[in-house]
């Protein structure tokens, strides 16, 4: 009984000791000051790092991991989660290139497609937005998400009839109840 007392002591202790967030930390910063440039995706670290400061509401230090991600690596959803902060923190432009460019790297990413989509009609940058209407609507022709957005660039622009032809084309495709009410 005593032995098994004792095991299951260390063995909490274990899990203690290893399940402990700043240890984490610090081994992740061993692993990005050590290990680096033998990692398969050094930015896996960094992004580690950053969750780390993210559950902690540290906005700044997880910036400034996800900038090392992105400086050691090329992976796309880097530059994504970084570009999310620059246009959340008002940097807009910053934002809108870092996620066009993790998206040029991963053109299969619709999420950060949607995003971007989104972006853009917020900035008022409607020819750029409308290009990558057509490239999502190539992509993916089922989903009206694109024909609408563009729809709304072109009635901003002020191209009535192409409008109408794109909000007719996202109709057609079963668009969400919101994306149904605002065309009619």
């Amino acid at each position: 009984a005593s032995v098994t007392v004792l095991c299951a002591a260390l063995t909490g202790a274990w899990i203690g000791i290893n399940a402990s967030a700043e240890r984490s930390v610090v081994r992740y910063r061993s692993i990005v000051t050590y290990d680096l440039p033998q990692m398969k995706d050094p930015g896996y670290a960094w992004e580690q790092l950053a969750a780390y400061y993210r559950e902690r509401k540290d906005t700044p230090g997880e910036i400034a991991m996800l900038e090392n991600a992105v400086a050691t690596s090329r992976n796309p959803r880097y530059r994504i989660a970084l570009g999310y902060h620059y246009y959340a923190r008002g940097d807009k432009d910053r934002g809108i290139e870092l996620i066009g460019e993790g998206l040029r790297s991963d053109p299969s990413d619709g999420r950060a497609r949607q995003t971007l989509v989104q972006m853009l009609l917020l900035s008022r940058r409607f020819d750029e937005l409308i290009l990558l209407c057509d490239e999502g609507t190539q992509r993916e022709p089922g989903n009206p998400f694109y024909p609408f957005y563009k729809g709304r660039a072109l009635a901003a622009g002020r191209r009535t009839t192409e409008s109408i032809e794109a909000l007719k084309q996202a109709s057609r495709l079963n668009p969400t109840p919101q994306m149904a009410k605002q065309i009619d």
